[in-house]
């Protein structure tokens, strides 16, 4: 089976961070699955763009594709503007095209906008989509962040909330 696995900030084992999708990716591959994982490369935790690597890389096994969009430095609207631009080029389906074509598309939610466009995807391609639930978005903005529900983003995440979950 021919897994594509969207997460924006997947990373594999040579860079800090958490490595669990890597890690999922090489134990599927171990059962006889190919396995895609399409991430961000931009490095969240570096805060850098590793322009030294080559935009697919076969790690373990899994094949990473890594998808361009600008850098940003903590919390602000340049790191919304990276995920939006990350969704758009996952969603638009060039960032993957030359990827074996998926049996199953899994979206992950580190935030909306990449699962949504791993949905949109899968759409696309006729194949069946799995959300995987990481943080539960709009409520961490309104309890953690102190957002109101009536902000921009809460309304926007609100609604994506309700097309993936």
């Amino acid at each position: 089976m021919n897994i594509w696995l969207v997460n924006h900030y997947a990373i594999p084992p040579d860079r800090a961070g958490g490595t669990r999708h890597h890690n999922l990716g090489k134990q599927l591959v171990a059962l006889g699955h190919d396995v895609s994982i399409v991430a961000c490369a931009f490095d969240h935790m570096q805060r850098s763009d590793d322009e030294g690597r080559p935009p697919t890389e076969l790690i373990d096994g899994v094949r990473f594709r890594w998808v361009k969009a600008p850098g940003y430095s903590g919390n602000t609207l340049a790191r919304f503007f990276n995920m939006v631009v990350f969704a758009l080029r996952v969603w638009s389906g060039r960032s993957t095209r030359d990827l074996p074509e998926p049996d199953v598309v899994i979206g992950s939610s580190p935030h909306l906008f990449g699962a949504d466009a791993a949905a949109r995807l899968a759409k696309r391609r006729r194949v069946p989509f799995v959300l995987e639930i990481r943080d539960l978005w709009p409520l961490t903005l309104v309890d953690v962040g102190g957002f109101s529900t009536r902000h921009p983003a809460v309304v926007l995440m609100s609604w994506l909330e309700r097309r993936l979950y």
